[in-house]
């Protein structure tokens, strides 16, 4: 296996653990932290960009999901014919990762950010309005009403996942700094 081979296993592996240790809680508690998905989505696009490793994620999204209510007894109230939804609203992050990379803009601060930014709101328009229009939960809710719903969340929404995608930006300039420093101390 090369260091590269090894290097996107590593990755993969920790974007995946980070995607099964967050996925409990979309806000956060004292015990646990806040939703990393659409995070780790935009990254997983990003990095890896085959739609093998997109169905992967999803696999573990529902996986995570299942044990919450399932087995660890959280509620599943979100668990309605709009949990099909979570599909798109996951693609449009994958993809903008996909898009970034395609340009060769990559980890480039700003597209990254325009990017997290405009995936991450088109995302929760998807999934926060597809809850109230498909779950079933609100049937005789005029469609204006339901487009009004919701949004008190995406301030929170927003903001944590751009905290990890800016977390994700500060700790690959940290590598590459390290890595370039090293290299100039060797040549």
């Amino acid at each position: 296996m090369t260091n590269d081979r090894s290097l996107q296993l590593i990755i993969g592996a920790l974007l995946l653990l980070v995607l099964i240790l967050t996925r409990g809680s979309h806000a956060g508690t004292a015990y646990t932290l806040p939703d990393a998905t659409l995070a780790v989505m935009m990254l997983g696009g990003l990095l890896f960009r085959r739609g093998l490793l997109f169905a992967l994620a999803l696999a573990v999204c529902v996986a995570v999901d299942a044990f919450a209510v399932g087995i660890a007894g959280v509620s599943s109230y979100c668990l309605s014919p709009a949990y099909w939804a979570l599909l798109p609203t996951y693609a449009v992050m994958w993809y903008g990762g996909v898009w970034l990379a395609e340009r060769g803009a990559g980890f480039r601060f700003a597209p990254y950010m325009t990017v997290a930014f405009l995936t991450t709101s088109l995302a929760f328009v998807l999934s926060t309005h597809s809850f109230y229009l498909f779950s079933g939960r609100f049937p005789k809710a005029p469609l204006w009403e339901v487009l009004q719903h919701g949004w008190e969340y995406y301030p929170a929404y927003l903001g944590y996942t751009l905290m990890y995608l800016a977390g994700a930006w500060a700790a690959r300039l940290a590598v590459r700094t390290l890595a370039d420093a090293r290299r100039s101390r060797h040549v």
